[in-house]
Order: C-alpha cells, then sequence, then structure tokens
C-alpha cells in the first residue's frame, strides 16, 4: 500500500479528532495496464520510502472498511 496512507492512518489512530481518517487505499501506482504489480515486493530496490507492506490480515481488515 502506499506508505502516506499507513502515516495518514497512524495519524488518525492516534489523534481522531484532530485528524482526518483516510478515506481508501490507491495503490493504482503500483500496477501496470494489466493490473498486475509493476515492482517485485521481495527485491530490497523495488521497496522505497512510498511503498508499505502489510500483513494479509491486516489488508484484510482495511479492505472490509
Amino acid at each position: 500500500v502506499p506508505a502516506e496512507f499507513i502515516r495518514s492512518w497512524k495519524a488518525w489512530v492516534i489523534r481522531p479528532g484532530e485528524t482526518s481518517r483516510p478515506e481508501f487505499i490507491d495503490s493504482s501506482q503500483f500496477l501496470c495496464e494489466h493490473g498486475q504489480l509493476v515492482l517485485d515486493p521481495n527485491c530490497p530496490s523495488d521497496l522505497d520510502s512510498s511503498v508499505a507492506i502489510v500483513k494479509q490480515s491486516d489488508w484484510d481488515i482495511l479492505e472490509g472498511l
């Protein structure tokens, strides 16, 4: 997921009255026109500060929201 989403989510969890809850996750920057990943999560050089890896269980919860 975009690292910016994670930063926004954490800020909202810490201060829900002061920060607005992120409304959606836009991971389109990580997908090609065919809907496939354009990065390899197992390759350290593909991961930078714009990417955050989340556990499947966390993704399931976020997806449900």
